[in-house]
């Protein structure tokens, strides 16, 4: 089955890739965290609730042994030597231009006493051999702002997390101006932290020794970072003098805990990026410019994933909107919706498939609201059997899609009808044009005239207890000047 399935794959992989999205967006999530039952168990270490924490200060780069790791047996006595530790930081490069799920790249991890980078996409395959001291609960990972680190580690490793530490959590229950660990460097450290580096591409091998430098900052000085946040979140307790001196300390290990039980899954067509994008446009299109925008990010999203790229690559999002503005069906037209930008390969290549979809959609819109002012005999249907119709039939006023705001009248006489009726279906030259709901003129008014009493009376009720309220706190005051002035003429 495995072989045939491959094969199915290798000969038609577009249709292959469309049976597996559609079956996607049909299933939910297959499976749980492996480690859901040790972290909800798991109690963390004496070391980690101490109120007495040492100072162990850090050693300056070029005094701490480092090691480049990109062999398996490297790797190995790695993963002995995190086993004998009781903590250690971890921070992930990872590279997301040029692929649609992204691609871890890098990991850095440091101990009290060394520095390691690894080389993740050499050891792909071998990088299960450190989820042993991962997921001990016996051993603390310090991370700052885990949220995908802890995702990126389960899609492409099968590493899970236990004990984790987020500092990032730390400096929002104690409230620093910000969060980012760029700030920490220079609050705790008085280290500058270069982020030249930050959006590099991570997937240049061999890596320049700026771009090392840079990694090993991340988690050089973590660990120290990781004591003077402990310290002062039982500090910010006693300062408030609460009993429990361990309770922001237990705030973020509780919010640390949360993050580490999280699951990855698979980004869906209509995520939250989806429906911002969206929002945010819908006052200033139209229907049928929001019904473009739509195909566009539904396109976009599944060629991203056909070709393994990232979306914004592709087409970024203010392109996607004069897209769906401008409805282009020709090249030209197309292309002046990039305002100056280029467009990549892989767009150009689908340049005939765009247009196509634009075109159709506005066929189909066009055929919907082309519809001409009804002829004046008009053919009634009824719709379900009722009771008799009692009393005259009122005059109803349709309207046109074509002309919102131009209605037109069918007097009552025109209309044969022996039964009360909701809906009607009316005929121009035999064909079915539109099926519409009806109401009276008189019913509308009456509706609007109650709703708009109704509120009248809240707003009056309203004004009078707030003037009821307003005198008796009138009539308090008169009287307690009253009494003052008083016990003044006694005295």
């Amino acid at each position: 089955d495995i072989l045939n399935i491959q094969r199915e794959y290798n000969e038609n992989p577009e249709q292959y890739r469309k049976v597996l999205l559609k079956d996607a967006k049909k299933s939910p999530a297959f499976y749980t965290h492996p480690y859901a039952e040790e972290l909800k168990e798991f109690v963390y270490t004496p070391e980690q609730l101490s109120l007495e924490i040492p100072d162990i200060k850090y050693k300056s780069l070029e005094d701490t042994p480092f090691q480049f790791i990109d062999k398996t047996e490297q790797l190995e006595e790695l993963a002995k030597e995190l086993n004998k530790a009781t903590e250690f930081a971890v921070d992930l490069e990872h590279h997301a231009h040029r692929s649609f799920l992204g691609i871890t790249c890098l990991m850095q991890i440091s101990t009290r006493t060394n520095d390691y980078v690894v080389d993740v996409i050499a050891l792909r395959k071998q990088m299960h051999v450190l989820q042993e001291p991962f997921a001990n609960p016996g051993i603390v990972k310090v991370f700052h702002g885990a949220d995908w680190d802890v995702k990126w580690l389960q899609r492409d490793f099968g590493i899970y997390v236990v004990n984790m530490f987020d500092t990032g959590q730390a400096t929002r229950v104690l409230g620093c101006s910000s969060y980012s660990l760029a700030y920490l460097l220079k609050d705790i450290c008085n280290v500058t932290a270069n982020k030249q580096y930050q959006l590099a591409d991570w997937r240049v091998r061999p890596l320049p020794e700026e771009m090392i430098h840079y990694a090993r900052e991340d988690t050089h000085y973590l660990l120290y970072i990781y004591d003077t946040l402990r310290r002062r979140l039982i500090s910010m307790a006693k300062m408030r003098s609460i009993k429990d001196l361990r309770v922001y300390l237990n705030m973020v290990l509780r919010k640390s805990k949360e993050i580490s039980a999280a699951i990855y899954l698979k980004p869906e067509t209509k995520d939250f990026y989806y429906y911002t994008i969206i929002s945010h446009n819908a006052a200033s299109l139209r229907k049928i410019q929001l019904r473009v925008l739509k195909l566009m990010l539904k396109w976009r999203d599944y060629i991203a994933r056909i070709e393994d790229e990232s979306i914004n690559y592709i087409c970024p999002k203010d392109v996607v909107v004069n897209v769906a503005r401008a409805m282009p069906t020709k090249y030209s037209d197309l292309r002046e919706c990039f305002k100056g930008k280029n467009m990549v390969p892989l767009l150009e290549k689908h340049v005939p498939e765009i247009l196509a979809a634009i075109s159709t959609k506005l066929q189909k819109h066009n055929e919907v609201v082309s519809l001409p002012i009804a002829e004046p005999m008009v053919i009634a249907e009824k719709i379900a059997p009722r009771e008799p119709a009692r009393g005259p039939v009122p005059e109803v006023k349709f309207c046109n899609e074509d002309n919102p705001g131009k209605l037109f009248h069918i007097a009552a006489n025109q209309i044969k009808l022996n039964e009360p009726w909701s809906i009607l279906k009316y005929y121009n030259q035999d064909e079915v044009k539109e099926e519409v709901n009806i109401e009276t003129i008189e019913e509308k008014k009456v509706a609007t005239i109650s709703k708009k009493s109704k509120t009248l009376n809240k707003v009056q009720k309203a004004t009078q207890k707030h003037s009821r309220k307003l005198e008796k706190l009138q009539r308090l005051a008169r009287s307690s000047s009253g009494a003052g002035k008083k016990k003044a003429k006694k005295d």
